[in-house]
């Protein structure tokens, strides 16, 4: 009775440790353009980030980004601070703009300092752009994502991409120029799976359209808070 006690132990033992390993080799790289989603003016020139949060200690990144070229354009690609952190030395290459492509290709970074690695989040790049006098929705979305270790290992990556919003009111679900009921209904609708998704119910910029979005909408409709 001892012996199949203590063999019933090991088992679950076991299948806990397994389980563990799983859950580990799962756990991945997030690669984030941030925020999930901008409501921007026409005309506005407004900053996106590329975030890292590494699963494991990484060495160096690179990216492709591209977007709708007849909404925004890319002013300037600058380094972050994700690869200098404890004051390591970097190599950095801002990549290629082509604003008529819609594209920015070969962003890299490396950390030169020997030895030295990241396993903290931060800002990989800093994207500049500018919306152009046109309303609509551009993606940002991220291709070629490569994220190394310090021996040039590829370890495993999540990529999320964005959303740039001009000149739309946001929260404003059917197009009448207020925010109403309405809006909110249609909000909930969509957190439902009822209804196509919007970026622009997206009023809390997580990236998701959930039921808070549509209570935030409810309460600036009702004069309560702003939004975005």
């Amino acid at each position: 009775m001892k012996d199949r006690k203590k063999h019933i132990k090991i088992g679950i033992l076991s299948l806990f440790l397994l389980s563990g390993l799983t859950g580990m080799a799962a756990a991945e790289t997030l690669v984030n353009a941030t925020p999930p989603t901008q409501n921007i003016a026409k005309g506005e020139t407004f900053t996106m980030n590329v975030t890292i949060d590494p699963d494991i200690s990484i060495a160096g990144a690179q990216f492709d980004l591209s977007f709708n070229a007849s909404l925004v354009s890319a002013d300037s690609v600058t380094e972050g601070n994700l690869l200098s952190q404890d004051d390591a030395s970097t190599y950095f290459n801002p990549g290629t703009i082509d604003n008529a492509a819609g594209t920015i290709t070969s962003v890299a970074g490396a950390i030169t300092t020997p030895g030295a690695t990241v396993s903290s989040p931060g800002v990989f790049a800093t994207i500049r752009m500018t919306a152009k006098m046109v309303s609509g929705t551009s993606p940002l979305n991220l291709s070629n994502v490569i994220v190394g270790d310090i021996n040039g290992n590829t370890v495993s990556t999540t990529v999320n991409n964005g959303n740039i919003i001009i000149g739309a009111l946001c929260g404003d679900l059917n197009g009448d120029g207020k925010i109403t009921t309405t809006d909110a209904v249609i909000t909930l609708e969509i957190a439902a799976g009822s209804r196509p998704n919007d970026p622009a119910a997206d009023v809390d910029g997580d990236g998701v359209v959930t039921s808070l979005d549509a209570l935030m909408i409810l309460q600036a409709a009702a004069g309560l808070i702003d939004i975005c």
